[in-house]
């Protein structure tokens, strides 16, 4: 596709919905990771009801480190139920 084709795109993208909005919810750079990393396997209503309260205890990189794994993990089961490794990218993202 050559730039031609894709600038075409984008400005009848813009032209379609010139304000977009995200339906996760976030307020910093971190919880927007948080919110975006399970919304590929997960409604974004059902992200926004888990990360919600885990953006309440561990809204930071350190906070998610001291949150640790166990406790990651009863916070993301609603939407990750049978991966348990699923919590690993989230603190991950933290070092």
């Amino acid at each position: 596709m050559n730039l031609r084709k894709r600038a075409d795109i984008f400005t009848r993208l813009r032209a379609g919905n010139p304000q977009p909005t995200a339906e996760l919810h976030f307020r910093t750079p971190f919880e927007r990771l948080l919110a975006v990393m399970p919304s590929a396997q997960a409604t974004d209503v059902s992200v926004n009801q888990t990360t919600g309260p885990l953006c309440a205890a561990a809204n930071t990189p350190q906070a998610m480190l001291d949150l640790g794994l166990d406790r990651l993990r009863e916070f993301i089961k609603s939407i990750t139920p049978r991966r348990p490794t699923s919590s690993r990218p989230a603190v991950s993202s933290t070092t």
